[in-house]
């Protein structure tokens, strides 16, 4: 099954914007918001969850974490 681009970006945005009410430290922000800004950067239109996994892994490897 695969995930359009746009839907992975809004839900990790909305996982921003719970995380900066609720729970969230800035170290948890700054990363989903660099995993989007990759996302807007892949010119695929859908991902598989695989694929997107293995972009969030290059994110944490590229970003810290």
């Amino acid at each position: 099954m695969k995930i359009k681009r746009t839907m992975a970006m809004m839900s990790h945005l909305s996982d921003v914007q719970e995380l900066i009410q609720y729970q969230g430290t800035q170290e948890d922000v700054r990363m989903r918001v660099n995993f989007v800004k990759m996302l807007i950067h892949d010119e695929r239109e859908e991902l598989t969850k695989d694929e997107l996994n293995e972009l969030w892994k290059e994110c944490n490897e590229k970003y810290g974490r």
